[in-house]
């Protein structure tokens, strides 16, 4: 009787999903305001969708963008005008959609002026010549594993220590591991071994420093995860944003 009266030791993880994604810990740093009717709310679900299909179809082109034809514009010319990268970028588009990698639908939310700041900036050069060297990863999956309830956004200054140090997370016996799965997308490598990861940004904003604040955990947890999986440093974390056409 004794032992069926016993309290289970890890009862506070019983309520714990084994498995979460990096946007649901992302999006539940971010207060959304509430909608004040359900006019207002559908309004807001329509902006919503479309986005997300906004959104999707740019993560989708820039998954696909052909780094090789990139390669010869800038060779011919260091510093290709926006015309000729607009050009470039609108190639792609129809070859990539002709190819069938890319759905009429898809093509058709998709701007390709989003990319042009990318293009001018020297991270897709960079991304470029790790491409040559077979170091670039593009919407690269990882799962890992974390301690079970651990406040992540609350430890952040441990987990950027431990990103800077490149150390390795350390599980006590008896610790609840919970599953943390994410996609990253990109990934290169920058000649000297180490890590660059690069997140795309679609958001609507008027300045880097709101990006910087809404993302910062989900950079840490990306940078976190990723070390341990390729056993390599983290030279940096940039986020792209289409709405500033800027890369920081």
């Amino acid at each position: 009787r004794n032992k069926l009266n016993k309290k289970y030791a890890f009862s506070k993880y019983l309520d714990l999903r084994p498995k979460l994604s990096v946007s649901e810990i992302k999006e539940g740093a971010i207060v959304i305001e509430a909608a004040s009717d359900e006019a207002d709310e559908a309004e807001i679900r329509i902006r919503k969708e479309r986005a997300a299909v906004r959104g999707n179809a740019f993560h989708r082109f820039m998954e696909l963008i052909d780094y090789s034809r990139y390669c010869k514009l800038i060779s011919k010319n260091p510093k290709p005008s926006d015309k000729e990268i607009l050009e470039f970028l609108e190639l792609e588009k129809t070859r990539i959609l002709d190819s069938g990698y890319m759905m009429k639908k898809e093509a058709a939310a998709l701007n390709v002026n989003l990319a042009l700041g990318f293009f001018k900036s020297d991270i897709a050069r960079q991304i470029a010549l790790s491409d040559e060297r077979g170091e670039l990863r593009r919407e690269q999956r990882f799962m890992v594993s974390f301690k079970a309830g651990e406040n992540i956004s609350e430890n952040i200054e441990e987990y950027k220590e431990k990103v800077k140090k490149h150390e390795k997370l350390q599980f006590n016996n008896g610790d609840e591991i919970q599953l943390l799965q994410g996609i990253a997308d990109c990934i290169y490598e920058d000649g000297d071994g180490r890590i660059v990861i690069v997140d795309y940004k679609t958001d609507r904003v008027d300045s880097k420093e709101k990006l910087i604040e809404r993302y910062t955990v989900q950079l840490i947890i990306y940078a976190v995860s990723i070390s341990q999986i390729m056993d390599k440093e983290i030279a940096d974390c940039i986020i792209y944003s289409t709405a500033l056409q800027e890369a920081f």
